[in-house]
């Protein structure tokens, strides 16, 4: 990952549906992690983040997700399915997640907390919810929303 900060993570390319030049495997262990840098808070408040992800296994992979050293939740990692229903590390999906970020630029740390590890992260993207003018943040997060692209590589 040429921007982003990992450690435990490996740039992979072998599970085919990323974007970009490839995407963080975060392999079998816990307190991996994936860190963005210069995520831009704005003038601080709500911010919206999509995590694109694939995840094969039967076991549920969650990450804690700290925000400038601060634990500021866990985001919810479920298995990826391909058109059979069985698990698939080919088919990615997104997860969103939405925080109070502080004024100027942020570093978002995605840390895997169980033994089985953590899923293949493609890239974060984000959105300074106060750009919304009072709509309401959860009816603003929907498929195909213009979010600032910030790739895993």
């Amino acid at each position: 990952a040429e921007d982003q900060t990992m450690s435990g993570a490996a740039f992979k390319t072998s599970n085919v549906g990323y974007s970009g030049s490839g995407y963080a495997d975060y392999g079998a262990a816990s307190d991996l992690y994936v860190e963005f840098n210069n995520v831009d808070g704005g003038q601080g408040g709500y911010c919206i983040l999509t995590f694109r992800y694939s995840q094969g296994s039967e076991d549920s992979r969650p990450l804690a997700v700290t925000m400038n050293g601060k634990y500021v939740g866990e985001l919810s990692i479920s298995k990826t399915v391909d058109e059979t229903g069985s698990g698939s590390w080919v088919v990615w999906e997104e997860e969103t997640f939405v925080t109070v970020c502080d004024a100027g630029m942020n570093a978002f740390r995605l840390t895997t907390t169980v033994r089985t590890g953590g899923p293949n992260l493609d890239f974060m993207s984000h959105q300074q919810a106060n750009a919304l003018g009072g709509t309401d943040i959860q009816s603003y997060v929907t498929p195909g929303s213009s979010f600032v692209s910030v790739p895993v590589v």
